[in-house]
């Protein structure tokens, strides 16, 4: 003989959700839905923004570095040469120098200069003068000479001999949404 089977048991697993059940559970999963999307929307705006400043610092490594490498190609030049000289520009300083470019020993000049919130590297050699941007928003660059264990502001100084090179030499660079950066090269 069978058991007959208990109305409570049969009741439940025929009724089924109400509608306010329903109601709530697809409210929860819109919630849910759209704290996610949020979540991601969020994510991607800080990935490009990351990206950006990624982007920023790299170009501000590939400037200073870019100036090192001639600063220390300068550093190469024979004894005796003027190869460098700052001139005084509006919105900083305007830096010349003669380098040694390779094998055979070929000279090429190039200035460093600030020019409409860019940092421009102009050189002057066998080709026709070429400017190469390094980088944007700049607002004020400048110079300092290491010489006889003193700073100088200009160079080459007022008293000395224009073949003599500086000790070292101080990049400073205002950068906007930086601040300034200070980069210091030894030339002996």
């Amino acid at each position: 003989m069978r058991r007959p089977v208990p109305a409570r048991i049969c009741r439940h697993a025929t009724e089924g959700l109400t509608l306010v059940e329903l109601l709530v559970a697809i409210a929860v999963f819109a919630i849910l839905g759209t704290l996610s999307f949020r979540a991601i929307d969020r994510m991607s705006s800080l990935e490009l923004q990351l990206a950006a400043q990624h982007a920023r610092w790299r170009d501000l490594e590939y400037a200073t570095h870019r100036i090192e490498t001639d600063l220390l190609r300068l550093a190469l030049l024979p004894p005796g040469m003027a190869a460098l000289r700052v001139q005084e520009q509006r919105g900083g300083q305007n830096l010349q120098m003669l380098i040694d470019d390779g094998e055979p020993p070929q000279r090429l000049a190039v200035a460093l200069r600030h020019d409409g919130g860019r940092l421009l590297r102009s050189r002057q050699g066998t080709a026709p003068a070429t400017d190469e941007v390094l980088l944007e928003n700049i607002d004020h660059l400048a110079w300092r000479f290491m010489h006889d264990g003193r700073w100088l502001a200009a160079w080459p100084p007022g008293d000395g001999d224009p073949s003599q090179r500086p000790d070292a030499v101080e990049i400073r660079l205002e950068v906007s949404g930086i601040g300034t950066l200070v980069r210091l090269v030894a030339l002996r």
